[in-house]
């Protein structure tokens, strides 16, 4: 199964969705920032089943958050004070209930960390009894960085990687790929193009852990001219055989 995660900057375009599909032939999509799919793939030879695409834009922009799933369709959930930025749902597979959200977090309060924690304070009653996968565009670091890296964790981010593993089950699955090594980047900031921000990724249930998992960053031309973030791929086997 290939994930893949892209927050497609300001709405995207045809040329957004082209290469990424082309790049990628992926099973599960986590988009951020982009304008209504359907629209932008008008007239793309894409292969997507777009009954079982969700897209929500956000109150007064263009652009939203976006998850598609090939063959499984998903029963919408809304989180109301995240209304386009979290959009997902939950499937079944062999009877489990598999609950997915594609997540660009918002400032709250100028927190982006306030803002994950309160999503997982939303989400926390509806997922219960199901296995997830949380994926997208954290605006904070989405893995623990090595001691000799030149950016560090922020508390509250070792904080929310605690939460995460400790009351969803979840943990990174760049870690799990790569254990160790410098975290690569994901995110070109306008005002510092050149350090490494890592805020893009997917964690998944500690229990899928075996499931001989990989993961890497797209990086270089098209994505440099197509969005000031990077795709990220994550693939991983027969997830659903495992439980944590």
């Amino acid at each position: 199964m290939r994930v893949v995660t892209y927050n497609m900057r300001q709405g995207g375009s045809q040329a957004n969705w082209s290469e990424l599909l082309a790049a990628t032939t992926p099973d599960l999509l986590l988009i951020q920032e982009t304008k209504d799919p359907a629209a932008l793939l008008e007239d793309v030879d894409h292969g997507l089943d777009l009954d079982h695409l969700l897209w929500v834009p956000v109150e007064a922009r263009r652009w939203g958050s976006a998850m598609w799933w090939r063959g499984q369709a998903i029963r919408p959930i809304s989180l109301p004070s995240f209304e386009g930025w979290v959009v997902g749902g939950e499937t079944r597979l062999e009877s489990e209930s598999i609950f997915v959200f594609s997540v660009h977090m918002p400032p709250e309060r100028g927190s982006y960390l306030h803002s994950a924690n309160r999503m997982l304070d939303e989400l926390k009653p509806i997922v219960q009894g199901g296995q997830l996968l949380l994926g997208g565009d954290w605006n904070v670091a989405t893995a623990r960085r090595d001691p000799d890296e030149e950016r560090r964790n922020r508390p509250g981010e070792l904080a929310l990687f605690d939460r995460l593993e400790s009351e969803f089950g979840l943990v990174s699955a760049w870690r799990v790929a790569h254990p160790t090594g410098p975290l690569p980047q994901t995110l070109r900031w306008m005002k510092e193009p050149t350090t490494p921000y890592h805020c893009d990724g997917l964690f998944m249930p500690s229990g899928w852990a075996t499931s001989n998992v990989s993961a890497h960053v797209l990086e270089g031309l098209p994505w440099t001219g197509l969005s000031d973030h990077n795709p990220v791929v994550v693939g991983f086997d027969n997830p659903h055989r495992s439980s944590p």
